[in-house]
């Protein structure tokens, strides 16, 4: 039988993310703030995806963290190198797709 601390639960999520020109002017240290006022510990896994399934899906990048209060985030992920997304056959019409999945450990 599993403890509490072995059980986990995940939500995996496919995200369109358009608009890559513009996201060019977001600096490295601006992020997506938790809203939460709950202490929780999740990690967040990442990669690059291609929705006609020509390529094959990019390396995962993880990152894990406590969340202790409203406002905390996570560690930055870097899937790819902006020049190599835009040479890379992901980036298609100013847009490419990202699967994540959020694990709450």
């Amino acid at each position: 039988m599993q403890t509490l601390t072995e059980v986990s639960r995940s939500k995996p999520l496919l995200l369109k993310v358009e608009g890559h020109s513009v996201m060019a002017t977001i600096k490295n240290s601006e992020s997506i703030k938790s809203t939460t006022d709950s202490k929780v510990k999740a990690k967040l896994s990442c990669r690059l995806v291609d929705p006609t399934g020509r390529l094959s899906p990019g390396e995962e990048k993880s990152v894990s963290n406590n969340f202790t209060y409203s406002g905390s985030s996570s560690g930055l992920i870097v899937l790819m190198r902006r020049q190599e997304l835009e040479a890379s056959g992901y980036l298609k019409d100013d847009a490419y797709m990202v699967e994540c999945v959020i694990t709450v450990l």
